[in-house]
């Protein structure tokens, strides 16, 4: 939103790259800042829910509700590659 004149741009202190002027305190950018934080937390929430629930609805769908164990898996392996 920069380019449209909402929020701005400044170097790091390292001169490396760029990012949001942080040290700027006025109603443009604070207008800016927090809807951009609350905008990112609810994609990532939506995001991150969405797989739990997906996952939850598999573990039904199967009845499965338990996780192997890793010592299944390592039977498994030992007497695939290893027993022979």
């Amino acid at each position: 939103m920069p380019l449209i004149g909402w929020g701005e741009y400044d170097y790091e202190p390292l001169r490396t790259c760029c990012t949001l002027d942080y040290s700027k305190g006025d109603r443009n950018y604070v207008s800016y800042l927090i809807p951009m934080a609350i905008f990112n937390m609810a994609v990532q929430t939506v995001i991150i829910m969405s797989s739990y629930q997906s996952i939850g609805q598999k573990f039904k769908k199967t009845g499965n509700q338990r996780v192997r164990s890793m010592s299944v898996v390592k039977k498994k392996f030992h007497d695939t590659f290893v027993g022979q």
